[in-house]
């Protein structure tokens, strides 16, 4: 494959033949497609990685987290069925993250360019990733403060201590 430079100037744009230091057009840094596929190499490898690891800790975890309180293999989720399905969708998009990387590494490796398409939608799964950790934390946090509350014990009317020592009212006959 042929190496050629691309400009860096959202302006410019230039593709230019064989490598240079800076675009011929406008003078702004340019950057080889050999670095976009080494780049696009790199996607790859850390793409695989988040899709292998998140989809064998989603396989392992699943029966606990989808059964609350019920204890599978050994083990128990203590939260709530909404907290386990939250995990696990999250878990869900970490692996659709690892997916997107992989096919921009695809597209760069093979052709030696940037998709502008490509890169917007992977940023927008690591914003919903982002958001996902932030509502999911928040939640166990909330049921974690919730837990460690001193219960109130509330004593029925008849049981308290006023209603104790005073003498109880003639029942007619």
């Amino acid at each position: 494959m042929a190496d050629f430079s691309i400009c860096t100037s959202r302006a410019c744009k230039t593709e230019t033949p064989g490598i240079v230091d800076k675009c011929p057009v406008c003078g702004s840094r340019v950057i080889t497609s050999r670095r976009i596929r080494i780049m696009g190499w790199l996607s790859i490898a850390c793409g695989l990685f988040l899709v292998v690891f998140m989809g064998y800790l989603t396989l392992a975890m699943h029966p606990t987290l989808a059964n609350a309180s019920l204890s599978v293999d050994g083990g128990r989720w203590n939260g709530t069925a909404e907290q386990g399905r939250m995990i696990l969708n999250l878990f869900y998009t970490v692996i659709g993250f690892g997916v997107l990387a992989t096919a921009a590494g695809v597209w760069q490796v093979v052709t030696g360019r940037r998709h502008l398409l490509i890169m917007i939608v992977t940023l927008l799964a690591a914003a919903a990733i982002i958001l996902q950790t932030w509502q999911a934390t928040d939640s166990l946090k909330k049921a974690e403060q919730a837990r460690e509350q001193p219960r109130r014990i509330v004593q029925p009317p008849s049981m308290t201590p006023a209603n104790l020592s005073a003498p109880a009212p003639d029942k007619p006959q």
